[in-house]
């Protein structure tokens, strides 16, 4: 059973030790601290944080940030073991039930460097659209990146 459900820091960082999984996800500032052990996440960030589990075991994590008042940035990753598993085809019907009962957002956003495929494929394939692209907007991998916007309707509270 997948249940996806608020948590806590320290859920946050032990799944964030899988070095594989910080690079997958995090931008290049957070890598930088993480080279020299000092990554943290921030109690009073402009993230927020759910877990994903599988059958009672943590095995991701869903950043968040407001966008505006009717969206919300999402951000979810997956220990690398359940990638290729389809797995974000499991789990998001969950997180849109999350945000759907818990806030007032009716509409999923995800921003994603155009370099990274692999996150435009399964964010199509779950229903997000591109709705545009920012040319320059972010680094990744120590590279200017153009940063993709996804966006998918939850419906409305």
């Amino acid at each position: 059973m997948i249940v996806v459900q608020d948590t806590d820091l320290e859920t946050v960082k032990t799944i964030f030790k899988n070095k594989q999984l910080f690079d997958a996800c995090l931008p290049d500032e957070d890598r930088v601290q993480r080279e020299v052990g000092t990554w943290e996440p921030d109690p009073n960030g402009v993230w927020d944080f759910l877990e994903i589990c599988l059958n009672d075991k943590v095995i991701g994590i869903v950043r968040y940030q407001p966008l505006s008042i009717v969206a919300v940035d999402i951000h979810p990753a997956v220990l690398p073991e359940y990638w290729g598993t389809n797995m974000t085809e499991k789990f998001m019907p969950k997180v849109e039930e999350y945000f759907k009962c818990n806030t007032k957002y009716h509409k999923l956003q995800i921003q994603c460097p155009q370099c990274c495929k692999h996150t435009i494929r399964a964010a199509a394939r779950i229903g997000f659209e591109i709705e545009g692209v920012l040319i320059g907007a972010t680094y990744w991998n120590e590279k200017i990146e153009n940063l993709v916007m996804m966006g998918k309707f939850i419906g409305r509270k």
